[in-house]
């Protein structure tokens, strides 16, 4: 695992609203949650599971940083993908082997795909 900048750590929140929080342990294990505002309560993935302190595989590749989300239990579905350049944290995502044929690639509280600006 790689430390992040410090500046990349925090609280995160979209133009419309939406909020993620980055955090970083000194083991260097890396959590995102993805909230659907300031203060309120993280998305629900599927019937239980929140997207609370998920996992995040962190990389850098050409000089920028990347957070991979693996939001599925058996690592077959999309990926919810966060790269940091320029101050913000842009999403995007990499879609799943079932996934390619919906809209939203199988993760409609992550659309729309807004970036992350503005340090909480």
């Amino acid at each position: 695992m790689k430390a992040l900048p410090r500046e990349a750590l925090g609280t995160w929140v979209s133009g419309g609203g939406k909020c993620i929080t980055i955090e970083q342990d000194a083991t260097l294990e890396c959590r995102v949650t993805v909230r659907p505002s300031l203060g309120g309560s993280p998305y629900r993935i599927g019937w239980v599971r929140r997207a609370s302190k998920l996992p995040a595989a962190v990389t850098v590749a050409d000089g920028r940083w990347k957070l991979e989300i693996e939001v599925s239990r058996d690592g077959l579905g999309a990926v919810y993908e966060l790269t940091w350049e320029e101050s913000m944290w842009t999403p995007t995502i990499s879609s799943g082997i079932y996934d390619d044929e919906e809209a939203d690639f199988g993760l409609p509280w992550a659309m729309p795909l807004e970036s992350f600006s503005v340090a909480i």
